[in-house]
């Protein structure tokens, strides 16, 4: 069980004195000092409060996570940005295996509506935005599932807080980019304006892959010390 009070102090200083001060969620990238532990399995999905399961993190950052898994400790998970048209659906559908889960809005519009005409992202406002509650709550169970596999999240446009947190979960990161012509030909000028808009965000050059702190083994009984 977790501990509280003394019990809760006394982890907490196990746990910066076996693994020092730096954040194990950002590495180098967090000029904070870590004075809290973190949970590799959180405790809230059945990790133990002992120190094989713990590391030591900043309190933003500890706080920014939550109880959300991180990328390899349980599901693996992959982001798949892009532009409109840029064939990210597809990238998946090409790369997922049975078994993998796949959060996407035009698919999960597609599936609230009798039949899909015109273009996958030209649906209705009022069934977009029961499609964007239905994605926001698909994607809060997918980022807390143990099941192994892995879990597909497409994001074309993500926010700069959204991009925080995929790097801090150590989510792994995929451009899907054929080239502004090519997705401007295939959005034509319907679509012209998300592609204008995403295009003027982040440029014509994909973003190249950011290193990512190294993982802990995933916990083990035998790594649970009983303190």
């Amino acid at each position: 069980m977790a501990r509280h009070g003394a019990g809760s102090v006394k982890i907490t200083k196990a746990t910066l004195a076996a693994w020092g001060t730096v954040c194990h969620l950002q590495g180098a990238r967090c000029t904070r000092v870590a004075t809290t532990r973190d949970h590799l399995i959180p405790y809230s999905l059945g990790g133990p409060d002992e120190l094989g399961n713990l590391r030591p993190a900043c309190h933003r950052c500890n706080a920014s996570r939550g109880n959300r898994l991180l990328n390899g400790y349980g599901a693996a998970y992959t982001v798949v940005l892009g532009p409109p048209c840029a064939g990210k659906t597809a990238h998946v559908a090409a790369h997922a295996r049975p078994g993998d889960v796949v959060v996407d809005l035009d698919r999960i519009a597609a599936a609230l509506q009798p039949e899909v005409v015109g273009p996958t992202r030209d649906h209705p406002r009022h069934l977009r935005h029961v499609a964007i509650g239905a994605r926001r709550a698909a994607l809060e169970r997918a980022m807390r599932t143990l099941q192994p596999g892995r879990t597909w999240i497409v994001h074309g446009d993500p926010s700069p807080a959204d991009l925080d947190l995929y790097r801090l979960l150590r989510y792994e990161l995929v451009t899907v980019d054929p080239g502004r012509d090519v997705v401007e030909t295939r959005a034509g000028a319907q679509l012209g304006a998300y592609v204008s808009r995403w295009y003027a965000r982040h440029g014509d050059t994909p973003p190249e892959p950011e290193p990512q702190p190294e993982l802990a083994p995933v916990p083990t009984a035998s790594d649970h010390d009983d303190w």
